[in-house]
């Protein structure tokens, strides 16, 4: 019985380092394929370089659905003094019928 037990806490631990590697390699991949295909994206379309595209995005939460949002893509209100965001026209309308009730 207690055999079993050592080979089970064993297994979850072999299992684990397992996916750490796996992970730690796919993200290494990710950011070598990606990262070049992307530099050579934005060079040849005269757009912004990779690394401020990356970093160009502050989330801000959508008071109405509750989903996260670039600022910039955000639709962007002052009501009662307060800035808030929505992800679309329809959620800013949909908050506004919501908080008149």
């Amino acid at each position: 019985m207690i055999r079993i037990f050592i080979y089970l806490l064993l297994s979850i631990f072999a299992i684990t380092l397992l996916r750490m590697f796996i992970g730690i390699a796919m993200k290494g991949f990710s950011a070598y394929v990606g990262g070049g295909s992307s530099t050579q994206a934005s060079s040849s379309k005269g757009t912004k370089s990779a690394t401020s595209a990356r970093s160009a995005g502050v989330l801000r939460k959508d008071s109405y659905s509750g989903v996260y949002i670039t600022e910039e893509s955000a639709v962007k209100r002052v009501i009662n003094g307060e800035v808030h965001y929505f992800a679309s026209e329809e959620n800013l309308q949909a908050y506004l019928r919501q908080s008149r009730s």
